[in-house]
């Protein structure tokens, strides 16, 4: 038994590779299901209202470095809270210092009516449509629709409003407005996240632990939204979406797979003298397959533990696991199942060949 696996130590090595690779775009695949809105992290906080929520004041978020977006009634107005300027900073915008600007700490003080307009900068950059003039124009539009003061652009997609999958047409608008004039019992959802680079962990769990206090005395309580699709279902949705990096991932994955099984051919087949052998002599078939499923089936199974295991370990340390256990089971399955289906084409394929041969 020792010297079978030492004979093929680099084929099981190049099996541990390709499902590990498998695995680690599974994963992913996994991951892009969950729908993460406003361009937000996968920390980010949710809360809706209990029941009836009273207006109250937004000051206690004066004192907290987070980033709160409130979704309401209106499906186009959307309230923000934005200090650290993140969605400014992040996002395709439209600049021009003489009358175009973004939330700063005094709309927020002195509670100013003031708004930015989300519209579709990158659909009408690449379509050659974008000026200033219509720029101006989707302001206003905005600005008239809901009565504030539109003080910015920015591009609507980039901010992660609504599907990023959408394609949005040129008259497509909604507002992000100062949380401050918001009406909070016009809420109907709450994202609180801390999303900038140059906070430390325990700042961002206690920021968002202070504001979700305060939310929860107001009348919200938190809910998940973590929930990802099972993993066919997420192939499935990856392959009929085919956006650029998931296409990336799926190539990766078919060509991994692609050389599992061209590399599992060529493995098996080094034992068809095996199967000729066993033609001679007239051993039954399904004997002879069992015999072969014997020396082969346990070390793949075992092979493909110990990546899933390592994987698992791996994806949980850099805090990036997103898979079920069931998903683990139901990759490696389908891996074990191409295994088997190459098992029994060479032998049947070796089987026939030298049943001819014989005659």
């Amino acid at each position: 038994m020792k010297s079978f696996v030492k004979k093929n130590i680099i084929f099981y090595i190049l099996i541990f590779a390709v499902n590990s690779i498998i695995l680690i775009a599974a994963n992913y695949v996994v991951g892009n299901t969950i729908s993460i809105p406003y361009e937000l992290y996968e920390t980010r906080r949710v809360f809706v209202p209990t029941g009836k929520v009273k207006n109250f004041d937004w000051d206690f978020l004066l004192e907290r470095n987070v980033v709160l977006v409130a979704e309401t009634s209106d499906s186009k107005v959307v309230g923000l809270y934005d200090p650290g300027m993140y969605y400014f900073v992040n996002s395709t915008k439209a600049l021009d210092p003489r009358y175009l600007r973004y939330f700063s700490n005094e709309d927020y003080i002195k509670k100013t009516d003031t708004g930015v307009a989300l519209i579709n900068i990158d659909t009408m950059f690449r379509s050659g449509k974008l000026s200033p003039y219509i720029i101006k124009k989707g302001m206003k539009r905005a600005a008239d629709t809901y009565n504030i003061d539109i003080i910015g652009a920015l591009d609507i997609a980039s901010v992660g409003y609504g599907s990023l999958e959408e394609s949005y047409p040129t008259d497509e608008f909604a507002v992000f407005k100062n949380i401050f004039k918001l009406n909070s019992n016009l809420i109907k959802k709450i994202y609180v996240d801390v999303p900038y680079i140059d906070v430390s962990e325990t700042e961002k769990f206690n920021e968002m632990e202070k504001v979700s206090e305060v939310l929860k005395e107001k009348g919200f309580t938190e809910i998940s939204e973590n929930k990802a699709q099972p993993v066919i279902k997420a192939f499935i949705h990856a392959v009929l979406n085919y956006r650029k990096y998931e296409r990336f991932i799926l190539y990766c994955a078919m060509a991994s797979l692609s050389v599992f099984i061209y590399t599992s051919v060529i493995y098996l087949w080094k034992y068809k003298e095996y199967i000729y052998i066993s033609r001679v002599c007239g051993t039954d078939f399904f004997k002879m397959y069992k015999l072969i499923l014997k020396y082969s089936i346990f070390q793949i199974v075992l092979i493909s533990m110990v990546a899933s295991f390592g994987i698992w370990i791996y994806l949980g340390l850099i805090k990036e696991g997103i898979m079920s256990i069931f998903d683990y089971i139901v990759v490696d399955f389908i891996f074990l199942l191409l295994f088997l289906l190459c098992i029994t084409g060479v032998y049947i394929f070796g089987f026939l060949r030298y049943s001819r041969e014989m005659r």
